[in-house]
């Protein structure tokens, strides 16, 4: 792990804002942790972006089979981990047009395994047509290209 004054001249040179209650406070000091942890190891953003689709699928389980606690934290995780990828990509100077993609694609996939886990799980427990809507979610969100909110 590097120092800790590494560290913070890295964060200060490559800082990203963070305007949201819950990224501010919560997911952007896990994420510089992790990254602090990671950012000397031979860990790519690409390795950062497509772990989150296996913590989707974690999560995806967990909907389906009813245990929504487990799942919230599994988002929660792939939330942080998402923030990873770009920490480690502006750090290292590792920014590419194909880890754009890479990102995107991981995005879109694991919005698509939870849309459809989470509808599937209230339709199986409830009867409630709040799952198709879940389920129509994740069909706009296959079809209709996403813009980029990377800065």
């Amino acid at each position: 792990m590097i120092s800790k004054k590494e560290w913070n001249s890295l964060k200060r040179t490559h800082q990203h804002q963070e305007t949201a209650f819950v990224s501010a406070y919560i997911n952007s000091p896990c994420y510089h942790l992790i990254t602090r942890l990671v950012i000397d190891k031979n860990v790519t953003p690409n390795q950062a972006s497509i772990s989150t689709i296996f913590l989707a699928i974690g999560a995806a389980l967990a909907y389906i089979y009813g245990n929504f606690i487990a799942g919230g934290i599994l988002v929660q995780l792939i939330n942080i981990v998402d923030g990873v990828d770009g920490e480690i990509a502006r750090i290292k100077d590792l920014g590419s047009k194909f880890g754009e993609i890479v990102d995107s694609l991981s995005d879109r996939i694991v919005e698509i395994l939870l849309c459809l886990a989470i509808g599937y799980s209230i339709w199986h427990t409830r009867g409630s047509v709040l799952g198709w809507v879940f389920r129509l979610k994740t069909l706009q969100n296959a079809t209709i290209p996403q813009e980029s909110s990377q800065s």
